[in-house]
């Protein structure tokens, strides 16, 4: 009887160390990263690495050109480093800048946004019927071609909007290269812009631009909406990486007084 049960604490250590050793590792994955007040903990093993970037401010008055690109106050991004060709980050944009005498002049597109984004976020209604308008900086001389999945979402300091989309200047054939899980939202106290963008993809459909098929005018709206209640229809869970794991990491987002 002694003999046994010595044989059976032989065999269960490993196994729990062996658990432990799991349990280790699986908190390892977890990593923090803070700047300028700005906290966020990310999956390392869906983002290996997360490098904090800033971005100069650039007003209206000085872009120069009839497309606002880039024109915001100086803001802070997170650059989240994977192996896909279409890049992931999430930036928090401040709605205040002490060096322009008229924010609204100086950011007449982020300005705007914010405004519509407000209202929504307000009223929160129903998002099926409210896809199209759905405040997107992103949405810079390209349109949505789709906008799946849309949703409400909370962070520790406010809230957002959430959905699956692809851009475009004209049809394209939606593909894992190019599709993308995107959030804007704004702070409770209304001082911080958070968009983000992260590169996802689905099983059924085609690798890249390359590999869809051409469709003629009359057909390319029917194909776009039938992806679109596709996507509505698939779990989170199909995703690569898997959705829910991306509104984790955005729901620790954390943006402290200055």
């Amino acid at each position: 009887m002694q003999f046994q049960k010595s044989l059976w604490i032989f065999i269960l250590i490993p196994l729990a160390l062996s658990g432990l050793s799991c349990a280790r590792k699986h908190v390892a994955e977890f990593k923090n990263i803070s700047q300028d007040g700005i906290s966020l903990v990310y999956a390392a093993a869906v983002f290996p690495t997360c490098e904090v970037k800033r971005e100069a401010r650039l007003t209206d008055q000085e872009n120069g050109t009839d497309i606002p690109f880039d024109v915001f106050p100086a803001r802070v991004s997170f650059a989240l480093n994977d192996k896909r060709v279409l890049s992931s980050s999430i930036t928090v944009t401040p709605l205040t800048d002490t060096t322009v005498a008229n924010f609204s002049q100086a950011y007449p597109g982020l300005a705007a946004q914010v405004q519509q984004l407000a209202a929504i976020l307000q009223k929160r209604p129903a998002l099926p019927p409210q896809r199209q308008s759905i405040p997107d900086l992103f949405e810079i001389d390209c349109e949505r071609l789709i906008i799946s999945k849309p949703q409400f979402v909370d962070f520790k300091s406010g809230s957002g909007v959430l959905f699956i989309t692809q851009y475009g200047q004209e049809f394209r054939g939606i593909n894992n290269k190019e599709l993308a899980y995107v959030f804007q939202g704004l702070t409770t106290k209304r001082d911080y812009f958070i968009s983000a963008r992260f590169a996802i993809g689905h099983p059924t459909l085609d690798r890249g631009l390359d590999d869809t098929k051409p469709l003629s005018a009359n057909r390319q709206t029917k194909y776009l909406k039938h992806i679109e209640q596709e996507l509505d229809f698939f779990p989170d869970s199909s995703f690569n990486p898997p959705l829910t794991d991306i509104k984790l990491m955005l729901a620790t987002l954390n943006i402290s007084e200055p």
